[in-house]
């Protein structure tokens, strides 16, 4: 039924134009990044079940564009075309257009609508359909916002993560008898919930160093419960 709406809302459609500023496109930003839980040189405790090493290595890029905030929840209607909109949504800001003198920011709805933003935040009457394809038009209803409302423009940030490589904890499992007990815990690229393999890891408990792989630990005091150890190396 609203497949069926929309079509009769283009049949007459003027065509519209959206012209894309560089202001729109917004900026993105990468950096490689290596989160630890542990400082070199200095002295941490962990209890039984918790990570005394934790190495996650990944990309996080930051996107900012603009964008505008809904400041409370309203409906945007037009014929039988009805637009919902929540408190607190952001709709990015895709590009302008210029009608009867007036220059519109065009903030994104939904993926393929374009609501028409006036300078002082008021939605404009045209609601443009199909965004972002060759086929949009302003659709040939009148739209009007129930409650009328003025949008406030508000930035938006999006941040992404991606795993690259290194992705591991040791696991301090308390002591038994002479021992000490750890386990070797490395998780794929995008699974921390499930080890992809994992090694039990045995030291003297008289030992008061812990090395493994390229690692070097101190150990201050342990017990039954808890371990307070620093990492030298890595």
């Amino acid at each position: 039924m609203r497949a069926l709406a929309v079509a009769l809302a283009c049949l007459g459609s003027a065509c519209a134009t959206v012209v894309t500023t560089a202001e729109n496109k917004g900026t993105t930003e990468a950096q490689e990044r290596r989160e630890r839980n542990y400082e070199l040189g200095i002295e941490r405790t962990a209890v039984v079940g918790d990570p005394i090493v934790r190495v996650r290595a990944y990309v996080e890029q930051i996107s900012r564009y603009p964008a505008f905030e809904v400041p409370e929840a309203f409906r945007l209607s037009g014929g039988p075309v009805t637009l919902r909109f929540m408190a607190g949504e952001r709709l990015p800001i895709i590009g302008e257009r210029t009608t009867d003198g007036v220059t519109y920011s065009v903030a994104q709805k939904d993926g393929y609508y374009g609501i028409q933003v006036a300078p002082d935040g008021s939605i404009g009457t045209g609601v443009i359909n199909g965004l972002g394809t060759d086929a949009q038009v302003v659709m040939v209803y009148t739209f009007s916002a129930n409650p009328a409302v003025r949008l406030r423009r508000a930035d938006a940030e999006e941040v992404r993560r991606t795993p690259t490589g290194e992705n591991f904890e040791i696991v301090f499992n308390g002591i038994d008898g002479s021992a000490m007990r750890f386990q070797y815990r490395e998780y794929t690229a995008n699974d921390m919930a499930r080890p992809a393999f994992f090694q039990d890891l045995s030291y003297p408990l008289s030992s008061r160093v812990i090395r493994f792989r390229s690692m070097v630990i101190d150990v201050a005091a342990i017990d039954a419960q808890q371990i307070s150890y620093t990492v030298q190396t890595e």
